[in-house]
């Protein structure tokens, strides 16, 4: 048998996507009693919630204000008074949205990301971390070894770590698109069986890839994510400056947590799709 962590960014991402990853939160669902939570992981996605709710406002806001390219002629045509009022029709509907989006802040029984991620956390093994991994993070952080990010002051990947190592009673597979889990998979796994007598048998990016290696197969979770990586894991360099589907202005968005955690996507300003491409 073995435990899956999810990576805190694997949770948020449910947000942005521009697919129906509420499917694959209902997949997970399914399997919670494998899945490990630590209260680092629980506490920064509780506190990255509110900043991912208000871009996704944001955006909504000012998709809507987006209008047809026009010029002395176009105004002048009767067609255009009637894009006119229906734009303004939009623009209102709109501003609801924004505003139920913001509602959905300070009201954890009107979101639906943060419903689904309490039914797998209650049903979850939850980690609590001790004063001793605090400390131990701190060192950890203090050495450089990993899982650890130089540009942070803060110490939650130290943390997650130090928490999973404490905690460890059967094998685990980490999930998790974090650059410092993915390089240091070696190291980690030295580590890991060292000091916990069990084996870290991998760190993937994919859930579905996670459920294979501990026996569960789960198709719509493998299509869902199949899908989820078509339409928004492209390449930065791909991208460029404009929207694939529209050709519309792409905008850099992202939070910078204050616990170390932090994400990047890019946000159309005529569309609203998100990409989360990678920086290499």
């Amino acid at each position: 048998m073995a435990f899956i962590y999810i990576d805190t960014n694997v949770y948020l991402d449910f947000y942005q996507s521009t697919t129906d990853r509420l499917t694959v939160f209902k997949e997970i669902d399914k399997y919670s009693s494998k899945v490990v939570i630590t209260r680092q992981t629980a506490d920064e996605f509780l506190r990255n919630r509110v900043s991912r709710l208000a871009d996704i406002s944001k955006q909504v806001d000012k998709s809507s204000s987006s209008g047809i390219y026009t010029t002395a002629i176009v105004l002048a045509m009767e067609q255009f008074k009637e894009i006119d009022e229906h734009q303004k029709s939009i623009k209102k509907l709109a501003s609801e949205i924004s505003r139920t989006l913001d509602s959905w802040k300070d009201d954890a029984n009107a979101d639906p990301v943060l419903i689904e991620f309490y039914k797998i956390f209650k049903k979850s093994k939850f980690l609590e971390h001790s004063p001793e991994a605090v400390t131990r993070a701190t060192q950890r952080k203090l050495i450089g070894n990993p899982p650890t990010s130089p540009d942070k002051y803060t110490i939650g990947d130290e943390l997650i770590w130090e928490t999973l190592l404490e905690g460890a009673k059967d094998d685990l597979i980490i999930v998790s698109r974090d650059h410092t889990f993915v390089v240091n998979q070696s190291l980690l796994k030295l580590e890991f069986k060292e000091k916990t007598g069990f084996e870290l048998r991998c760190v993937t990016k994919s859930i579905s890839e996670a459920l294979k290696l501990i026996g569960e197969i789960s198709p719509q979770l493998a299509k869902a994510e199949q899908e989820v990586a078509a339409s928004a894991e492209i390449d930065a360099r791909q991208l460029g400056k404009l929207c694939p589907r529209c050709g519309g202005e792409l905008e850099e968005a992202g939070y910078d947590g204050s616990d170390g955690d932090s994400a990047w996507w890019l946000d159309c300003t005529k569309c609203s799709a998100t990409y989360f491409p990678s920086r290499q």
